[in-house]
């Protein structure tokens, strides 16, 4: 009787725990269902950067020092940018969508138009520890880097001018690998190699600090309505926080998450690599895991790690590239998209193709074009190609030779010498105004968009024909009236804009003293009144359209009252050489 019910016991244990892993194998079927995936291209370096663009017509991957533009309908690459000289590391869009951002490892943040895929500007790091990343805040004219690799700054007018100005802000006591930023209210999230998460508002005020009690590759990532974020508060657990830094969920993962945090457009899933190969989704409303993202059922093919991934801009798919270069596509809604491994390798070479001829045609320097992968309709021969590529890489070093300052300002004079020459309306019935003629220079600030000045104006005021006074010799004869002199030497002090690469807008305030004299002119029998003086001050402008000036003025004066001027004239821009 009692080996009878142990043995009944036995079964009944083998039964129940048979029943149970039959129901967690289906419902892990159930859960965890097959997404559909293709292959796109094939690198031999990790793809480290993957972006959708904002309005959703192409999307960007890192390929051996390149940016490729593909189309998100047809897979095929439209366009290469070249221009960077060493790995890709972060790329970011402009709320606005009309720019990009790129960070190398060389240290160095480079702007570029969407449109044209055309360099705007280039930003050079200043400090021992290289810049990882950096961020466009609310608008296109102003960013945030840490540009000595710890501390934030915030650099503003950057793509309206081609240069920029910065002020140092707190920041971090180690190097800064990630920054995030919540487009509603223009909160950031900064993480850093000192395990901590910091929370700041709009005015670089820190709102809170996350302690992690571990470091991780991890970024800390606000979802795209600005109402939560994640961060890898250890190496298994992601936690999700609402914008008051309470915690919502803690997404607990098996697996290790490795080097990226994305949201879905809709902010309703969090997708992140692990270590194990491929990429786990988590349900943001729930916590927990959703789908799991496994590569592409090839025999022989090494895919490695996810070392890059992102949403596209519906949030049907998600492109991911692999520590061994692979460029993957899932299909979580929508169109399937097929692709071969043999097309595959037919695209690695129609890429090679395009930078060959992008190089060969320096179609790349050219801001108000468009490449794109086209036929070629004349074959150029090896030797031309070759002094081609030795043109742009001549062209290349001597650009990047010129932005070695600590920090870059491209296209921003150091100083500026004016010639110029103009008319000052004077309040007398006496004179019919005065002809002036100005030489004057103006001192730019390096980090703040100010200027001071020091001017030296000289001028003559013809009297009119009805002058009230008769000047004669001591003959008897009479002399013309005499004309009035003036020399006025004053300081200028004010604020400084471009509203393009070659336009510059000046306003400040001036001051100075002001010295008159009457004179007729005349060596033979010279006749002058004593020298009066006096002093004034006002507002002055400018204009300067590259060499070309337009200045204006309205002073008040203590001999003569309110006068206005306008002069037109040469500016000379002096640029100091910079130092390695």
């Amino acid at each position: 009787m009692n080996f009878l019910n142990k043995r009944t016991l036995k079964l009944f244990v083998v039964f129940i725990y048979s029943s149970f892993l039959l129901s967690f194998t289906l419902g892990a079927k159930t859960v965890y269902k097959k997404v559909p995936s293709s292959l796109i291209a094939k690198s031999d370096k990790p793809i480290t950067i993957c972006k959708w663009a904002p309005d959703g017509s192409v999307y960007f991957t890192s390929w051996n020092n390149n940016l490729v533009v593909w189309d998100s309908q047809t897979n095929k690459p439209v366009h290469v940018c070249s221009n960077f000289d060493s790995p890709i590391i972060e790329l970011s869009f402009s709320s606005d969508g009309k720019y990009f951002l790129v960070v190398t490892e060389d240290n160095y943040v480079t702007i570029c138009y969407t449109k044209n895929y055309a360099e705007v500007s280039r930003i050079k790091g200043s400090g021992k520890i290289p810049v990882k990343t950096a961020k466009m805040l609310n608008d296109s004219y102003s960013l945030t880097i840490p540009l000595d690799g710890k501390n934030l700054y915030n650099c503003f007018r950057l793509i309206m001018t081609g240069a920029f100005m910065s002020s140092k802000n707190e920041g971090h006591k180690k190097e800064i690998y990630s920054i995030d930023v919540n487009r509603a209210n223009g909160y950031m999230l900064t993480s850093s190699k000192d395990k901590k998460v910091k929370l700041w508002d709009s005015s670089y005020k820190n709102l809170h600090t996350f302690n992690l009690y571990t470091y991780s590759n991890l970024p800390a990532v606000f979802s795209p309505n600005g109402e939560t974020f994640v961060i890898p508060e250890a190496n298994n657990l992601i936690s999700l926080k609402n914008i008051y830094g309470d915690t919502l969920y803690e997404l607990k993962d098996s697996d290790m998450p490795i080097n990226q945090i994305v949201y879905s457009p809709d902010s309703l899933q969090v997708a992140f690599p692990v270590k194990a190969g491929g990429i786990h989704i988590f349900d943001t409303d729930t916590g927990e895991l959703s789908k799991k993202l496994d590569y592409p059922a090839l025999k022989n093919e090494k895919f490695g790690l996810v070392t890059s991934l992102a949403y596209s801009s519906d949030g049907n798919y998600i492109i991911g590239g692999t520590s061994t270069g692979y460029l993957i596509r899932w299909t979580l809604s929508g169109n399937v998209y097929i692709q071969s491994l043999a097309k595959t390798k037919e695209t690695q070479k129609e890429i090679d193709e395009v930078i060959a001829r992008l190089k060969a045609t320096e179609i790349i320097e050219k801001a108000d074009e468009l490449p794109v992968m086209e036929t070629a309709t004349d074959s150029e021969s090896t030797a031309d190609q070759a002094s081609d590529n030795k043109n742009q890489q001549k062209a290349k070093k001597e650009k990047k030779k010129k932005n070695q300052s600590l920090v870059t300002i491209e296209n921003k004079p150091d100083a500026t010498l004016y010639f110029d020459a103009g008319y000052t309306i004077i309040p007398t019935d006496y004179f019919i105004g005065e002809f002036d003629a100005d030489i004057g220079f103006q001192k730019s600030f390096k980090n703040l968009p100010l200027f001071a000045g020091f001017d030296v104006k000289i001028g003559a005021s013809i009297p009119k024909k009805d002058f009230p006074y008769v000047y004669f010799t001591e003959s008897g004869e009479e002399k013309n009236a005499p004309w009035l002199y003036s020399a006025n030497p004053f300081l200028s002090f004010g604020y400084e804009a471009y509203a393009s690469n070659s336009i510059r807008i000046t306003i400040g305030l001036c001051g100075g003293a002001s010295f008159r004299m009457l004179w007729n002119n005349s060596m033979k029998e010279n006749v002058n009144s004593p020298l009066h003086y006096g002093a004034f001050g006002g507002i002055i402008a400018g204009i300067d359209i590259k060499w070309f000036t337009v200045r204006m003025s309205c002073v008040y004066d203590s001999m003569f009252g309110l006068q206005n001027s306008c002069s037109l004239g040469a500016a000379i821009k002096l640029y100091s050489k910079n130092k390695n």
